[in-house]
């Protein structure tokens, strides 16, 4: 509950530095969830479980849709409505959707939403954006990210056997890591 509270009231307001020197929004890759505001984060009573959403890579045949767990933790009934808001980097194939866009949480109570990929395979790239929540004391902002690979070895990281220190005709076992971009 305090992950979620620092997390989803944490402010998008963060910018950074484009290839061609430009002040642009930071992504979920730069900023993370946000800057924290502990102030804000106090006064909210609804709690989210995960407090971010992670898809990872973009595949057919990937693991189930991940579900979105809100507490309602105040004395009184709360009504939140919930909107995907995509970064400006946004695939025109595939989305970020909702099961439900608003959400009727007793006192003491929770809902649940389930969020999924869909559409077909987008260019090779990172995506992310954030799943807003109004309606609360405070509005919340859940950050999402999924890749799509391109397949193309980028880059080789050592996990073992790096050292290359040995016997003479002897083995040494090798363990790499190939990524792409």
């Amino acid at each position: 509950q305090t992950k979620s509270a620092l997390v989803n009231t944490a402010s998008d307001r963060v910018f950074d530095f484009d290839s061609q020197n430009r002040l642009v929004g930071a992504t979920v890759l730069d900023m993370g969830a946000g800057k924290l505001n502990a102030g804000v984060a106090v006064r909210t009573n609804v709690t989210v479980e995960p407090a971010t959403l992670a898809f990872g890579a973009y595949a057919e045949g990937a693991p189930p849709p991940p579900e979105l767990v809100f507490r309602n933790h105040a004395s009184e009934s709360v009504r939140l409505q919930l909107a995907v808001v995509p970064s400006p980097v946004v695939s025109s194939s595939a989305r970020v959707i909702l099961d439900a866009t608003t959400l009727n949480i007793p006192a003491g109570g929770s809902a649940r939403v389930t969020a999924r990929l869909e559409g077909s395979r987008p260019q090779p790239e990172f995506y992310d954006g954030a799943v807003q929540v109004s309606g609360g004391p405070v509005p919340l902002r859940i950050p999402y990210l999924y890749f799509v690979a391109d397949g193309t070895p980028y880059n080789i990281l050592p996990l073992q056997g790096d050292g290359f220190v040995g016997d003479v005709g002897g083995r040494t076992r090798l363990a790499l890591k190939v990524i792409d971009r």
